[in-house]
């Protein structure tokens, strides 16, 4: 595990500022998933990081999607961000942080 949620908000950031279409997506219990995903466009340097619950059923034809926060590309919002997606019952291993779009982190 990363040495602080700061290494971590240091690597996430970088994925994002890379890929417009950047998500991470951890399954918390069955049914519910945390997704922290971007909007806008790679040469958009503002864009909006949402991290929210995602409600499916087993067959996966519908999802529900409840906000739970979200920010902007600053480190200081990447920070918040991670912060909040541990204390909604995500974890993080910067380990899973290797391959670019959307990452399942288990």
């Amino acid at each position: 595990m990363s040495n602080s949620i700061q290494d971590l908000a240091v690597l996430v950031k970088k994925l994002f500022d890379e890929y417009e279409d950047m998500t991470i997506e951890q399954e918390i219990k069955e049914g519910v998933r945390l997704v922290l995903a971007r909007t806008g466009e790679v040469d958009e340097g503002d864009y909006l990081v949402e991290l929210e619950f995602a409600t499916y059923e087993e067959e996966g034809d519908h999802e529900e999607y409840e906000s739970i926060d979200n920010g902007g590309p600053s480190l200081d919002s990447f920070q918040h961000l991670l912060e909040s997606f541990i204390s909604n019952g995500g974890t993080m291993d910067e380990r899973a942080l290797t391959s670019p779009h959307s990452m399942k982190l288990f």
